[in-house]
């Protein structure tokens, strides 16, 4: 038997914040598939490199850094089955600073996770950030590398092959 949906997100949303918070890439790496498709307000990007999913997470980290955030309160919205390997869902995420809560209202993410190798783990995240234009760029920024050659395109790419 298939555990319930949500026991997958709620893990997923432990382990994500757990490694955001702590700066441990490799924790949060574990509960991707690439290549991840973002998207916000302010476009999309897709990251399909572990260098590139690494600038992202360093600059997203640093961004909650700057502005503040000690800890994240993330709650499972709704969350079910597509197919046997994948879930779609939704959770609210509320942005923390030693104990309160930012002056931010909380903002919804839509997510798409799949089962790939005997791991779950996020393709898609859509963020609906209403109060900060700067935090839905800086979600979708590409890094320097992503904005060279080939790559420079690659965010208006929907998901790549077998995904």
């Amino acid at each position: 038997m298939r555990p319930p949906a949500h026991q997958i997100v709620e893990d997923l949303l432990e382990r994500t914040g757990s490694a955001i918070t702590d700066r441990n890439f490799d924790r949060f790496a574990e509960c991707v598939c690439m290549p991840l498709l973002v998207e916000t307000f302010e476009g999309r990007l897709r990251i399909d490199s572990e260098a590139s999913m690494r600038d992202w997470f360093n600059r997203n980290v640093d961004f909650y850094d700057i502005i503040g955030v000690t800890d994240m309160q993330r709650r499972c919205v709704s969350a079910s089955y597509r197919s046997d390997t994948m879930i779609v869902s939704a959770y609210e995420s509320r942005l923390v600073q030693h104990g309160h809560r930012l002056e931010r209202e909380p903002c919804m993410v839509y997510t798409e996770i799949r089962l790939v190798a005997g791991r779950w783990g996020v393709w898609f995240a859509q963020y609906a950030i209403a109060d900060s234009d700067v935090h839905n760029r800086v979600l979708v920024q590409a890094s320097a590398h992503e904005r060279s050659g080939d790559a420079a395109h690659s965010h208006d790419a929907g998901p790549g092959p077998g995904v």
